[in-house]
């Protein structure tokens, strides 16, 4: 099972996520194009990489619709503490 999780998920990475969903949590509409993230937290635009799709995927808590950006999952929080890291 070890062997579905994408190499690029880590502590680390986990925790940007979760301060990335955090993040369009508290907007209104609960999303943000990629420009008012990569002004507003700088930091986290890495992970709307192509480098980081699989880690999106594997983990479901954000995913981008066309005209809205990108958006929050409602079960954002839940799918975050689902997920178990190996290293």
């Amino acid at each position: 099972m070890s062997s579905d999780i994408p190499f690029r998920l880590t502590k680390s990475v986990l925790s940007d996520l979760t301060a990335l969903c955090e993040f369009l949590d508290s907007l209104p509409y609960k999303s943000a194009y990629k420009s008012e993230i990569s002004i507003l937290k700088p930091q986290l635009r890495y992970l709307l990489t192509q480098d980081y799709y699989l880690v999106r995927k594997y983990v479901d808590c954000i995913f981008y619709m066309k005209g809205w950006g990108w958006r929050l999952r409602k079960n954002w929080f839940d799918n975050i503490n689902n997920i178990k890291i190996i290293k």
